[in-house]
């Protein structure tokens, strides 16, 4: 086992954390949480789960692995709770045994999404389906990362300056 920590933080390389992260992030994990997210959306976004070039494969292998229509499920909770948000990225803490647990539903979709140009996307949804489908509450924060959102695949339409955003990653 690699992890010899309590909890493990997943951070892309396009992030800049705030000088505070690890004192609020005792708090949370004294509490217990077992995933922290760090940027919320509404679930009612466009690119949650409507946008079918990022979702329809992770819903077309969690269906085939786990004989679950999990976009059925997702739009029966939004409807409960139009408020209901995700963690857009996949920059998140676990508690170990969450994270190997997710892991462990994870792996058997790796197969069936790999090879798509918007896995990515389908990963930033995944710890996120994974909660819902086990009706896990994730805690999720804001203002503790600032994500560049790098397009680094080529699979988003926004403008990024690179020469920017480096030399503010780099000088952080």
């Amino acid at each position: 086992n690699l992890i010899t920590t309590p909890y493990v933080n997943l951070f892309e390389y396009d992030v800049i954390l705030n000088k505070n992260i690890e004192q609020v992030m005792d708090k949370f994990m004294y509490d217990g949480q077992k995933m922290i997210g760090y940027i919320p959306f509404p679930c009612s976004n466009y690119h949650f789960i409507d946008n079918k070039d990022w979702t329809s494969e992770l819903f077309d292998a969690i269906k085939q692995v786990y004989k679950v229509d999990l976009e059925k499920t997702i739009r029966f909770y939004m409807k409960q709770n139009p408020k209901l948000v995700w963690s857009t990225t996949s920059n998140c803490t676990m508690e170990v045994s969450f994270f190997n647990d997710y892991m462990k539903w994870f792996e058997p979709l790796v197969n069936l999404i790999k090879s798509s140009k918007t896995a990515g996307h389908a990963h930033e949804r995944s710890t996120t389906f994974y909660c819902l489908m086990y009706k896990h509450n994730p805690f999720i924060t804001q203002g503790f990362i600032k994500h560049f959102q790098m397009n680094s695949h080529g699979t988003q339409d926004h403008y990024v300056d690179f020469e920017k955003n480096i030399k503010e990653l780099i000088e952080n």
